[in-house]
C-alpha cells in the first residue's frame, strides 16, 4: 500500500524548492506518491529534467492558479 505526502513549496524560489522536494523523495518508500505545489515555472522546468532521469515517474503536472501542483510516484 502507498503512502501520499504533500509538499507545498508555493513562493519558495529555486534552487530551494528542488533540494525540499529532492530530500523529501529520499526519505519515501517505492511507490508512494509526492504531490508538490509550486510556482516558479524554471523549478518545474527543473524538477521533470531531474524525475525523468531517475527511477521516480511524473503521474501529472497541473496548472493552478498561480503555479503548478506536480505528482511524483517514487520509483
Amino acid at each position: 500500500m502507498s503512502n501520499k505526502a504533500e509538499l507545498d513549496l508555493a513562493g519558495v524560489g529555486w534552487p530551494v524548492c528542488l533540494l525540499e522536494c529532492k530530500r523529501t523523495l529520499k526519505s519515501m518508500q517505492a511507490g508512494d506518491i509526492l504531490e508538490i505545489a509550486l510556482q516558479d515555472p524554471d523549478a518545474l522546468d527543473e524538477l521533470v529534467t531531474i524525475v525523468t532521469r531517475s527511477p521516480d515517474r511524473i503521474l501529472a503536472i497541473d496548472p493552478e492558479q498561480g503555479g503548478y501542483r506536480i505528482r511524483i510516484r517514487k520509483g
